[in-house]
């Protein structure tokens, strides 16, 4: 559907704290590429493989969960909405930029200083999948109401004629059902 690699890695490695929080620079684009593809067990893996104890994942799992729930999707929703064609990928893009920037990683930043975790770059990155996920799941329930705005309606209305063949056949099958029901 629609690509979001860009404007995360947009909003990771642009952003203004970005080489002074996170350390980050633009050369290492490719890196995060490799970060955001992982899906969420090859993510479990990767933080166990970094070091962090079942508890501390099971306690960033929660934080980014609780984090991602309070990301405001009601004006990318709004966005899409106004986009004529949503698989431009062009437009779509512009709009998920957009929506990524306002996305605040502050209280990221604090728990990966009270966690003492060991790699901060992981942490922005598996939040900011969860993010994807929101922005996918967005962009796909707008894709599904104009599929359903435009597809054709059913006419499910009945003439009296339909009607009564429709009874007769249920009655007639109703017969030769209950002919071979048992006898108590």
């Amino acid at each position: 559907m629609v690509t979001m690699e860009l404007p995360i890695m947009d909003h990771i490695v642009s952003s203004p704290d970005a080489r002074e929080t996170w350390g980050l620079e633009a050369a290492i684009r490719s890196m995060i590429s490799d970060l955001l593809d992982l899906d969420y067990h090859q993510w479990q893996q990767k933080l166990s493989a970094n070091g962090l104890t079942d508890l501390q994942i099971q306690s960033l799992n929660e934080f980014v969960d609780q984090w991602a729930s309070r990301i405001e999707t009601a004006w990318l929703s709004a966005q899409l909405e106004d986009i004529e064609d949503i698989v431009n990928n062009q437009q779509t893009s512009l709009v998920l930029g957009q929506w990524f920037s306002q996305i605040s990683t502050e209280e990221l930043q604090q728990m990966v200083v009270d966690e003492g975790i060991p790699n901060p770059l992981d942490v922005l990155c598996y939040a900011m999948c969860q993010a994807r996920d929101i922005a996918s799941n967005v962009a796909a329930f707008e894709l599904a109401r104009r599929e359903v705005d435009h597809g054709p309606s059913v006419d499910w209305s009945m003439t009296s004629e339909q009607v009564a063949y429709g009874t007769e056949m249920a009655e007639m099958g109703l017969a030769e059902d209950a002919e071979i029901w048992p006898h108590y």
